[in-house]
Formats: C-alpha cells, sequence, structure tokens
C-alpha cells in the first residue's frame, strides 16, 4: 500500500495526498441519475440486507423511485 500511494504522490507531483469527501446519497444519485443497489453497498460499506434502510435514512421517497432489472434493484431520480 505505501508503494501505491508514494507512486501516486510522485505521478502528481506532490507531497501529501488528500482524499476527496464522499458524497451524500442525495448527491451521487443527483450526479448518476441511476444507482444499483451494489454500487450503494459499495459506495458507502453498507450490507446487502440494509440497502433499502440506508436509502430510507437518507433520501425522501418524493426524490427516487425503485425498480428492479435482472434481479437486482435500483434506484433512479424522479
Amino acid at each position: 500500500m505505501n508503494a501505491y500511494i508514494q507512486g501516486l504522490k510522485q505521478v502528481l507531483g506532490v507531497s501529501e495526498l488528500e482524499p476527496k469527501a464522499q458524497p451524500t446519497l442525495t448527491e451521487l444519485l443527483a450526479e448518476e441519475e441511476l444507482l444499483f443497489s451494489k454500487e450503494i453497498e459499495v459506495m458507502y460499506d453498507v450490507e446487502q440486507t440494509n440497502v433499502a434502510s440506508f436509502i430510507d435514512e437518507h433520501l425522501n421517497s418524493d426524490q427516487y423511485e425503485e425498480n428492479e432489472l435482472l434481479g437486482e434493484k435500483y434506484i433512479q431520480i424522479k
């Protein structure tokens, strides 16, 4: 991991790396317009069984609609 960080610093020409702030679910949905359940799991480190409650906590139901494609649930901006 340290080699990767050092290589990144060297390529970018910086002495310190600053991580980018993680977008809120509202911001990410506005930017992407469609998010699959798996994307939310990975991006926000949420268990698959908790994705629905995570969405309910972070979005108003009037902001999105929920659908399914080939067995994978996704949310889409209204």
